[in-house]
């Protein structure tokens, strides 16, 4: 038994990569990285440690990266008794995935704000709630820091002004770029409620946020921070 039975690692022509897993087996096991023509991988370093009688870790590297090392991979490991099979994939490092499972709970003048994290791109990401009305930034969350894949995050917004008409996104962000969750709008109705979430691109040629922050800057008393935003048409 492994703690995964998928790894993805997101790299540059010029990082290398680095990856383990833990396995659960009796007796010892052997182990193999074949890429998805079958093939063994060539140059990357690995080894075997030994934590128990029953439990050990494997481990892969490579220094440097090629873009003919991006693709598929298999992690066989296996012994007398059977074999698992991990799927490693490497791939082009790039912009975080959209924040997923988006919701806002708004109370009078307030909002509390949840979203589950995705995909970092392979850099650390960073998210800000965003709140627009009629087109315009309104009011921002601070600068939150990722805990994670697939971990749920929240935060709070107080003192909106007017609560009817405002949609919120949750922005992800990471070196090479930033990705939006999709939109969620107050309802029509006083006090409170839950806000409703518009989903974008149920349909071809519809459009979506795409989001984009040209800098991303801790918001102080003292000082204002710009975003210029866009919108992009979905591909079918």
């Amino acid at each position: 038994m492994t703690d995964v039975s998928n790894i993805t690692q997101a790299v540059t022509d010029d990082t290398g990569f680095a990856f383990s897993t833990t396995v659960i087996a009796y007796p010892k096991p052997h182990y193999v990285l074949l890429a998805e023509d079958g093939t063994m991988s060539n140059g990357v370093d690995h080894s075997l440690t030994i934590n128990a009688v029953n439990n050990f870790t494997v481990h892969f590297k490579k220094v440097t990266v090629k873009r003919t090392d991006y693709g598929l991979y298999q992690l066989h490991i296996s012994n007398f008794f059977g074999e698992t099979i991990i799927y490693v994939s490497l791939i082009p490092q790039k912009k975080p995935d959209s924040p997923q499972n988006f919701g806002v709970t708004c109370n009078g003048t307030s909002a509390n704000i949840q979203w589950t994290s995705s995909f970092n791109g392979g850099f650390s990401q960073t998210f800000i709630a965003l709140v627009l009305y009629k087109g315009d930034i309104v009011s921002q969350s601070e600068t939150m820091h990722d805990r994670g894949e697939n971990v749920i995050h929240n935060t709070q917004l107080q003192d909106l002004e007017q609560p009817t008409g405002l949609v919120f996104y949750i922005i992800a962000q990471n070196r090479i770029g930033n990705s939006s969750s999709e939109s969620a709008q107050c309802p029509t109705f006083e006090g409170a409620g839950i806000y409703i979430a518009l989903m974008a691109g149920s349909i071809g040629g519809s459009f979506v946020l795409v989001a984009i922050i040209t800098n991303v800057c801790l918001v102080h008393k003292r000082y204002k921070c710009t975003y210029a935003l866009k919108f992009e048409q979905r591909e079918a």
